[in-house]
Formats: structure tokens, sequence, C-alpha cells
């Protein structure tokens, strides 16, 4: 076999991967899988994922931990303010400016009270996108 010019029948064709199917209950390689009925604690869902993809679970641990380290760099005060898992969710925040005290009437008394003002806060969202509604239908 000639590796300059490989002729047709001499190229294997490449391999292909099953596509994730629309349908609920179906992993990314085509095998059903059942609901699960009990919330899974971070052990259950890092022992879960090693044995699905053949990582040992520390690593596992590794990815996930650094995972959370990545969203805490995109969302920190002076960063980009958005986080994007793509297909799953996206994680932004958005900045509320302070509210001084004002006066106003108080609805069980009927008398004008102060109220206390609050400090600017930062608000973090999370958006479910297509990936998370559809796996929900």
């Amino acid at each position: 076999m000639s590796l300059a010019n490989p002729t047709p029948s001499e190229t294997a064709p490449a391999p292909t991967t099953p596509k994730a199917s629309k349908t609920q209950g179906k992993s990314a390689k085509g095998i059903a899988l059942a609901p699960i009925q009990q919330r899974y604690n971070k052990i259950q869902v890092i022992d879960e994922l090693a044995s699905q993809t053949g990582l040992h679970r520390n690593h596992v641990d590794a990815v996930l931990d650094e995972l959370g380290v990545l969203i805490h760099r995109h969302i920190t005060p002076g960063a980009v303010g958005e986080f994007l898992l793509s297909g799953l969710v996206k994680i932004t925040t958005s900045s509320r400016p302070a509210q001084e005290a004002y006066v106003g009437k108080s609805t069980f008394t009927g008398k004008t009270t102060v109220f206390p003002g609050k400090p600017a806060s930062t608000a973090v969202k999370i958006k479910p996108l297509k990936g998370i509604k559809d796996m929900a239908q």
C-alpha cells in the first residue's frame, strides 16, 4: 500500500459515530436508557459518568471540578458575565444598582414609614437551552 497516493480501494471508509436520537431515553451511543427515579448525589453522578464514558472516576471528578472553575472565571466580577454550555444551559449575570432608602406608606398601618435601601448586587440567571428543553418533553 502506497502512503503517497492511496487508491480508492486502499482507503477505508471513515468510521461513523451514531448520532443522538431525538427520542427520549436514548444515549449518545443509541442505547436505550431507563429513567432515573431518584436524584443522584455528587458521587453517584461521578460514578455514572465514569462507567458510561470509560474514564476513571478521578478523571471525571477533575473534569467536573475544572468545569466549576471555568464557570467561576466567566461570571466573576470584571469577566464576560456569561457562560454557555452548548445546547444545555446558559449562565448569565446582571448587575442590579443600589436602591436608596425611601419614605412610603405602610400597607398594614397606613402610616408613613422609611423603608431601608438595598446595596448593589449581582444576579445570576441560569437558562435552559433547547437540549435540556427537549430532554424534558
